[in-house]
């Protein structure tokens, strides 16, 4: 056995200097508990406060938390206050289940139990099974003491109680260690106090340290044991725990006995005793007589140990404690084999053998015995009833063979020919769904495919014809804006043939934010008004004098209106009449009946007009794709049929509804449901304010065409007297020449143009020449604009230029995923060319801004000037080779390239993209930099800086350095001393 040295006075030490909080502000809380029930008139909060003052007294004085206890049971009884009665029964359960009275407890929790499944109380339900388990475990009954801790654990896991999941992991705890599983103890325990400790529960924290305590007393680990008894006396004390230090005292003292220091063992044991006298807990002190018991035993005073033993037995026996019963069995067989009175030591050896035993293992056999004998009674009586029908049975037997084998054959047939017809019926549905299926994805393919081709004829026809408009004469003007109306009247069609391949794709997504609707739809409305009065249509609008804050889909809802007013304009005859509502629905009730399936609040958009009207036999068909109501070749009015049934899925796609009704000669009015409220969009369909909800490639084209004066060119800087570095070098990487051509027109003789006809040449061409700027297509032959991006800012040579993506693809999904690339802007075709040119000079603009600063900066921070982290490794890569050969004169450009492994060239135009410094001037302001520091921190004289950062020549430094800062390096001594 393991001693200690003199670790009894270094206990006695520590608990000594354990500091007791005072119990003042218990008491305070008691008066003002009591003053508060003095005062209160309603009996139910009568019994709260009973309640309140009985966990006051829980665990300090039980007798008086007992009285309370009744006291609440009796006053909620007298007003059938159910949730009362309730925690009455329970809590004098809880005194009786502590003062050993274990059938009495068992009936109040059961009681107590029923009464909490009344009134729903789930957490008060998990209370008493725990507690019900906790009193069979005590009387060793583990399995029923199981069953009860599985139904509160499956109970408080779905109400999320961590205290109540706390407490029936401490008691399963309690169980393996009695069953001498000893790690699975631990484990429960630790368990159980991660989750006090979360909630800070300080009573659970201090029953946990004991019982971790009382596995490592088992496995004799006395230093974990002492160190977790100390720890759970500590917090007992501080949150007065009479119970809590009764018990840990007496652990305290089997640490004591297990390591022969019985004079110790017995001090701490009777003061456990005492303790447990003062609160009348029976148990606890049947459990402290018979430690004491075996003390005087293991010591050798037999007598006494006999007196303390029969005491504890009689005790045992009274509460039906099991457990403790058992060990005093053993305690008085050694004590009388001692005396020699051998009658009694084998008597008593002999129930010590007996209770020793599990009660679980006792039932298991007498479950096992019942079983057996009931076994061998059935199959005495069902060998008699087999011998005296046997032949009846054999020819039972047979006729049901015969009879099974022909039903089988039977079904079997019918089965087989089911299964043929439903796997022949099978087959042909899923060949008759794969070719829809396929000839559904080609058709979308096409419309898709056809829509991206048609961008870039229609970049080419929009873009030039801008530029004809500005230098026109009037009378080609109206020739010019007429080719740029039903231009941008192909890009609609465009845009809805694309919208609805991606419908059918699914891929069209919503996207709502919260915004005024009012004004947006304000906005778009007011632009047909031009038209109106074009053809001499009365048009009105009406919205609601409040304003309307919703979430919409401002590009989706464009569409939607753009439609509806459109077609009603259209088939509208002058003098004729086409009103706009607006109007705002808070209550079902408001709502016609089949739109009631849209909760919350909901806006109605009405557009009605004097038009002709729609015959009854094609309201049906209205919202049908290309379906028109005149499908005659003499028709009236021109158009595709693909206006209103976008409309239709848009607002679905919305979760709203359309309808129509119209009449013959008397118009139509056309209603659309749109909720506004959060709730009824899902989580991926709502974005942020600040994020882009619109495609500006596909608004709705104007009108009227604007006459355009300003000179698309007119922002580009001349370009007299540049030098070859300011001339800013243009990739342009495109397959469709023509389109490389107009991008080319776009820019003056201030920009050097590269062109590269796909993706493959171009990074080639980009990593061999280091251009200022990229502008590049999307979709293109052996590598798209994707890739190429993503090459361009993974490779250290091309990582600083910025890249622009060109592409037919102008939906948000398709922009952010060109962005996550690395691409530092993406236009959407057709594009305006003084859109393009002036995206290109803000970020021409933006380098030269950060040149700019990285040449103001004195400290050396590449992580201040640089763009990407590429960038910023190579600039700390570059200045982190020079720091290291500052002191070398010889250190030249030639160094740099061997170790940056980049041609002079590509060295030179990646400096200057970065910091404006070719290659030379980049090491010289390196050593400036460093020579400026030196002297601030006053590192030595003027003449040791100049050589420490490599310089020769004190003359050409102090030319240099004047340069560099505008003052010579004295006076910038000077100046840094003031």
């Amino acid at each position: 056995m393991i001693k200690l040295a003199n670790p009894y006075l270094f206990i006695f030490i520590l608990l000594n200097l354990i500091v007791v909080k005072s119990i003042a502000q218990d008491t305070i809380k008691i008066d003002s508990l009591t003053i508060e029930l003095s005062k209160t008139q309603e009996d139910s909060s009568k019994v709260e406060i009973l309640l309140k003052l009985f966990w006051e007294y829980r665990r300090s004085n039980p007798d008086r938390a007992l009285e309370y206890a009744n006291q609440s049971l009796e006053l909620s009884q007298s007003v059938d206050y159910p949730k009362g009665i309730a925690h009455s029964l329970h809590n004098i359960g809880i005194i009786r289940k502590i003062q050993g009275n274990y059938e009495m407890a068992s009936n109040l929790l059961q009681e107590a139990k029923n009464n909490y499944e009344k009134i729903h109380d789930t957490i008060g339900i998990v209370s008493c099974l725990t507690d019900l388990g906790d009193i069979f475990s005590k009387q060793n009954n583990y399995q029923i003491a199981l069953e009860h801790f599985d139904k509160a654990r499956k109970l408080v896991i779905k109400t999320s109680n961590k205290e109540k999941l706390s407490r029936i992991y401490n008691k399963l705890g309690g169980i393996y260690n009695s069953q001498k599983q000893y790690a699975k103890a631990l484990e429960y325990h630790q368990k159980s106090l991660e989750i006090n400790k979360e909630m800070d529960f300080k009573l659970g924290m201090s029953v946990n340290y004991n019982n971790i305590g009382n596995v490592y007393l088992v496995l004799k680990q006395y230093s974990s044991a002492t160190e977790n008894y100390l720890k759970s006396l500590e917090i007992k004390r501080e949150i007065n725990d009479s119970f809590g230090i009764a018990s840990t005292l007496n652990n305290l003292g089997l640490i004591f006995s297990d390591q022969e220091n019985f004079e110790k063992a017995l001090e701490y044991h009777n003061k456990a005793l005492n303790k447990y006298k003062e609160l009348g807990d029976k148990s606890g002190i049947a459990m402290c007589l018979t430690n004491i018991a075996n003390d005087y035993l293991e010591s050798g005073n037999m007598l006494l140990a006999v007196d303390f033993a029969q005491n504890g037995l009689l005790l045992s026996e009274e509460i039906n404690l099991k457990r403790t019963q058992t060990e005093t069995y053993r305690i008085l067989s050694e004590a009388f084999a001692v005396l020699n009175q051998f009658e009694k030591a084998y008597r008593y050896q002999k129930l010590y053998k007996i209770y020793h035993d599990s009660t679980v293992s006792v039932e298991v056999v007498r479950q096992i015995t019942e079983m057996e004998s009931k076994f061998e009674v059935e199959k005495k009586e069902k060998e008699i009833a087999l011998l005296n029908s046997e032949k009846e049975k054999q020819e039972l037997k047979m006729q049901k063979q015969r009879s099974q084998r022909n039903l089988m054959i039977g079904l079997t047939l019918v089965v087989l020919i089911v299964l043929i017809f439903l796997f022949w019926g099978y087959r042909n549905k899923k060949k008759l769904n794969t070719r829809l299926k396929e000839l559904n994805l080609t058709k979308s393919r096409f419309f898709a495919n056809i829509s991206h081709e048609f961008r870039t004829p229609l970049t080419l026809l929009l873009g030039p014809l801008e530029k004809l408009m500005s230098s026109a004469t009037q009378e080609n003007k109206n020739m010019i804006g007429m080719m740029h109306r039903n231009a941008t009247r192909l890009l609609f069609l465009d845009n809805q043939l694309l919208d609805l391949s991606k419908l059918e794709a699914g891929k069209l997504s919503l996207k709502v934010s919260r915004s005024e609707i009012i004004q947006a739809l304000k906005g778009m409305v007011m632009s047909f008004q031009s038209l109106a009065e074009k053809k001499n249509i009365d048009f009105k609008y009406l919205f609601p004098d409040q304003e309307i804050q919703a979430f919409f889909d401002q590009d989706k809802l464009e569409k939607i209106v753009y439609n509806l007013l459109s077609n009603a304009l259209k088939f509208t005859p002058e003098s004729g009449q086409v009103i706009f509502e607006l109007s705002l629905f808070s209550k079902k009730m408001e709502l016609p009946p089949k739109f009631k399936k849209i909760s919350g609040q909901i806006i109605c958009i009405t557009v009605s007009d004097t038009g002709p009207g729609i015959a009854k036999e094609n309201v049906s068909h209205i919202f049908d794709r290309f379906y028109q109501v005149d499908s005659s070749h003499n028709r009236n009015f021109e158009g595709t049929g693909l206006g209103l049934s976008l409309s239709k899925e848009l607002v679905e796609l919305h979760h709203g509804n359309i309808s129509v009704d119209s009449e013959l000669g008397k118009g139509s009015n056309f209603k659309v449901y749109l909720p506004i409220e959060k709730k009824a969009f899902e989580i991926n369909e709502i974005i942020d304010n600040k994020e882009e909800t619109s495609d500006p490639s596909t608004f709705a084209y104007n009108t009227q065409t604007e006459d355009k004066s300003e000179n698309p060119e007119s922002n580009i800087c001349p370009s007299d007297d540049l030098s070859e570095d300011d001339i800013i070098q243009i990739l342009i990487v495109e397959d469709n020449p023509d389109m490389r051509l107009y991008i080319r027109d776009c820019f003056n003789s201030q920009f050097s143009i590269l062109e590269a006809e796909d993706g493959k040449s171009g990074f080639e061409t980009a990593t061999n020449e280091i251009p200022d700027i990229i502008i590049s297509d999307l979709m293109m032959p052996k590598m798209d604009g994707i890739e190429l991006c993503n090459k361009l800012k993974t490779d250290e040579r091309t990582s600083h230029i910025p890249v622009i993506l060109l592409t037919a693809l102008s939906s948000v999904e398709d922009r952010m995923r060109g962005l996550e690339t690395g691409a530092d802007d993406y236009i959407a075709k057709p594009f305006n060319r003084q859109e393009l040119v002036t995206r290109v000079q803000n970020l021409t603009e933006q380098r030269k801004l950060l040149r700019e600063r990285f040449g103001k900066e004195v400290k050396i921070q590449a992580k201040d000037i640089a763009v990407t982290s590429s960038d910023e490794k190579f600039l700390n890569k570059l200045i982190s080779f020079i720091e290291n050969n500052l002191a070398d004169p010889d250190l030249k450009v030639d160094s740099l390239i061997e170790q940056i492994h980049l041609s002079r060239s590509q060295l030179h135009r990646k400096l200057k993209a970065l910091t404006g410094l070719s290659s030379t001037e980049f090491i010289r302001t390196i050593r400036l930099k460093r020579a400026a520091q030196l002297l601030e921190q006053h590192h030595g004289t003027i003449a040791e800086t100049v050589y420490a950062v490599g310089f020769n020549s004190l003359s050409y430094f102090s030319k240099c350095f004047q340069k560099q800062f505008n003052m010579t390096p004295k006076e910038y001594i000077e100046l840094t001393k003031t």
